[in-house]
């Protein structure tokens, strides 16, 4: 369903205070805030979302992040911002593509990425603590084998990984035969 997020005035003169931009959003996260800039009576509304987390593309090791947008530092550059490229252009295309560089450029600035500690994961519905232990030690037991040249440490570690991917994989198996037979005649719980 829509939300209408926007609801403080964008245009104050000193008699009246009218609301000229609407925004409506899916996301109940999304959080509107008013920019009152200083060379105009017409503000900007901004709004803050929160990034969900997003699997970093290089590899496994580097794990979970989260993208987000860090912004007392963008309240702070943007209050600080002169705006004086601005002021001396007379077309409007140009002014609009020029606030447009400026406003990215500084949410550029404030971008941070944030690690997700393993623990803090959130886990498939499927998977069990005891497979989470098991997963775990095999990562333990890879560490081990790394560093090391015993064939039988080796041979122990695959030995271990192979039935724990068999075991995940019956598992999730297991767990959606079961979801299926449970929802049959209710196909929207699936």
């Amino acid at each position: 369903m829509w939300i209408h997020i926007s609801y403080k005035p964008t245009t104050v003169t000193a008699s009246t205070a009218t609301c000229l931009d609407h925004i409506f959003t899916l996301e109940e996260s999304t959080i509107p805030f008013v920019y009152r800039a200083k060379i105009t009576d017409h503000c900007a509304v901004v709004i803050q979302t929160v990034f969900g987390l997003r699997k970093t593309l290089s590899s496994a090791r580097n794990g979970w992040t989260r993208k987000y947008i860090y912004y007392k530092d963008l309240k702070k550059n943007l209050s600080l911002e002169s705006w004086n490229s601005l002021e001396y252009m007379e077309n409007a295309e140009e002014i609009t593509e020029e606030f447009i560089n400026l406003l990215q450029g500084h949410f550029a600035a404030c971008k941070r990425t944030m690690q997700i500690p393993k623990k803090q994961r959130k886990k498939k519905i499927w998977i069990t603590q005891s497979l989470v232990n098991r997963i775990h030690e095999r990562d333990k037991m890879f560490k081990r084998m790394k560093g090391s040249q015993d064939t039988e440490l080796v041979n122990r570690y695959n030995e271990y990984s192979k039935r724990i991917k068999s075991d995940v994989k019956m598992r999730k198996q297991e767990y959606y035969r079961n979801n299926i037979t449970q929802n049959m005649n209710n196909p929207k719980e699936m």
